[in-house]
Parts: C-alpha cells; structure tokens; sequence
C-alpha cells in the first residue's frame, strides 16, 4: 500500500515536469513566431530538456523502447558534438519521457495552449499593441499586393501556425465533426487564404480535411492496406522529389516548370547560394557547424542541418510509424503524418530548432514501443 502511494506520488511529480516543459518550449516557440528577440534559447531548452530527463525517472522501456532509446540518442549525441545542433537529442529525450504519461491529455494540452497563445498573438496584433498587421510585397506572377500578417511576421507563417493547428486538430477530433463543422472549416481556411495568399498553407489545411472527411464518412476505407499503401508512396514520391531538385535543381525541365508556375521558386530559392549550401554536393555525413542557412523545403534542410546519416534514420523512423499505423488502422495517424510530411517537402516548419512546431513527434511517441515489430506478425484485412 505504502509503495502504491509512493508510486502515485511520483507520477505526479513526474507529470508536473513533463507537463511544466511542454509549456515552456509552447511559449518559446510562440515567441519566435512573433519575432521576440531572445539571447539565449538555448539556456531554455537545456531546462526543458532537464525537466523531460527528470520526468523519465522510474518509467519502463521494452526492449524495443531501448533500441530506439539509444540509437537516437547516440546519434544525436554525434549530432551535437560535430555539428553543434542538439535538435535530434532534444527530441529523442522528449518521445522518450512520454512514456507512462497521459498522452491523450498531453496533446489536448498542448493543442489548446498553442491555439490560446496564437489567439494572444492575432490580438495584440488587431489592438495594435504588438506586431505587424499586413505587409506590401511585389509577388513574382502577382506584382504588388497586400497580404496579411496578423502578428506572425509573414504571411506564410500565419498560414502555416493554422494550417498545422489545423491538423492536429483533425487528428484528435475529426472524427468526431459533422458535415457542417467540416464546411465551416474550409470556409475559415479559404478565408485565411484570402488574407494570407498562401497557396502551401492552404492547399495542406484543404487536404487534410478532406481526407478527415473521407475517413469520417466512409469508416470501410479505414480498414483497406491499398489506402495506407498510397500514404506511403506519396511520402516516398515527395521525398525523391526533394534529392531530384537538391541534385539537379532547375536543370530538369520539369523541376523548373513547377518551380515556376507552382512552388514559388523554392527550389531556385534552394540553390541560390554563394556557397552552394543545402544542394546535394554540400552534404556531409554529419553535418557541421557552418550550415547555418535558412531555406525551404523541409526534407533538403532537414539533411543540411543534421547531415546524411541522422536524416537517413530519421526517415527510417518515419516509414516504420506509417507501417505501424496501418498495423493499427489508424487513418487519423495516416492523415496527420502523410500531411505533415508532404507539407514538409516544401515548407521548412517541422525541422527547427522549437521542437514544439513539430506535434509529429508525440505520434512519435505513441508508436514508439512497437516499431520494431515484425511485418509478418501484422494482420491482413
């Protein structure tokens, strides 16, 4: 009875950390998005990475946990020391504490007080208390317009903050909503549009509600591996689409068509460098300490800024949590991890250094113990 008590106890304890550094790192995220200037980060997320560490006190890892557990870790440690970026450490200590804690809490939480604190931001930025409202820009194919900020610094940003709340929104109840609760959803999204004029953040947003929709509507498609089976391929196609354009750029033909009449000149963006960073010929193994720059095109930086081999491993690690979610027909999974991802092969939100801009991680976590399974052992529909 005395352990019982003590373990209750401790759970507690252990929660409050966990819970303590979800906020925080929510807070610091919202901050850069509202261009607050911070000297030290870093100082920050050495706390919340200590208060993540302290919240695994005592928690039970399966064989399978404790692979993943220290492969990440050790390449996240190499990570850290040749390149100077912590990112990978950071996350993997974060997936790790969620173990034995309320996670479906977790993630409401985390959803309501990111969409609380962007609520505060589009205030402060309609009182004209703090932040930009709208900005002039000469767009390539549009000339000058007016697009609005709302307190985000861009356009793109305002977009993307709600096109990945969005998301996760639908993850946790789309299945849920009504037929007019979808509408209503899209109805904000093109709005949002309208004000934003951005095509990436709406058309992700779009997607994913449709296919909410489609799953909510249609259960039987949940059960069919053909539908899982395309989610993974049109990952697999967007991620050979971001090595063609880091390889070859625009001397495809086909590359510089889209570049120009659909992606906005990312891929332009991409190689438009003095130095060449970000394009194939500049990855290294691990990265180093000088691969500093911004660009998007998420997959490109995220091999850029971490290097080859954790990059590798972390695709691996995304391939084996499609697979386990179609083990568990999980279409909410599908539709969240399939979104994120094809959004992430031409926005650079998810792979920074504000861990909390990527909710991916805690389906991470969810999948975590169960990755390793065999594929022999899943079972047909």
């Amino acid at each position: 009875m005395e352990n019982t008590k003590r373990q209750e106890q401790l759970n507690q304890v252990k929660n409050f950390l966990f819970f303590a550094a979800i906020t925080i790192e929510v807070f610091v995220m919202l901050a850069e998005k509202m261009r607050i200037p911070m000297e030290s980060p870093g100082m920050i997320f050495r706390v919340t990475f200590a208060l993540f560490l302290c919240s695994m006190i005592g928690s039970r890892y399966n064989r399978e946990d404790w692979v993943l557990l220290i492969l990440f870790a050790a390449i996240g440690f190499l990570s850290w020391r040749i390149s100077g970026r912590n990112d990978i450490l950071r996350m993997t200590i974060f997936v790790a504490s969620m173990k034995g804690k309320p996670m479906q809490k977790a993630m409401r939480y985390t959803l309501f007080l990111t969409a609380a604190g962007c609520a505060g931001i589009l205030f402060l930025s309609l009182t004209g208390l703090y932040g930009d409202f709208r900005m002039i820009e000469n767009t390539s194919g549009r000339g000058v317009e007016v697009r609005y900020t709302l307190g985000f610094g861009h356009p793109n940003s305002l977009h993307c903050m709600a096109a990945m709340l969005l998301l996760f929104f639908l993850y946790l109840y789309g299945r849920k909503l009504t037929n007019a609760q979808f509408a209503l959803l899209t109805v904000a999204n093109g709005i949002l549009y309208y004000l934003t004029k951005s095509e990436s953040g709406f058309l992700i947003a779009l997607l994913g509600t449709v296919l909410s929709f489609l799953f909510a509507r249609r259960p039987e498609l949940k059960t069919k591996d053909a539908v899982y089976y395309l989610g993974e391929a049109a990952f697999a196609a967007g991620l050979l689409f971001s090595l063609l354009a880091a390889a070859f750029g625009r001397r495809l033909s086909w590359i510089r068509w889209l570049d120009d009449h659909i992606l906005t000149g990312r891929v332009a963006s991409l190689w438009d460098s003095a130095r060449g960073q970000g394009v194939m010929s500049s990855w290294t193994l691990f990265s180093v300490r000088e691969y500093d720059r911004y660009f998007d095109m998420g997959f490109v930086r995220l091999v850029y800024w971490y290097g080859v081999i954790p990059a590798v491993m972390i695709l691996v690690l995304l391939f084996l949590v499609y697979r386990a979610i179609r083990r568990e027909k999980d279409a909410a999974g599908l539709v969240f991890l399939l979104c994120c991802c094809l959004y992430t092969v031409l926005e650079a939100h998810l792979v920074s250094i504000f861990m909390l801009r990527n909710d991916v991680l805690f389906l991470i976590g969810l999948y975590a113990g169960s990755l390793l399974i065999k594929e022999t052992h899943e079972t047909d529909s």
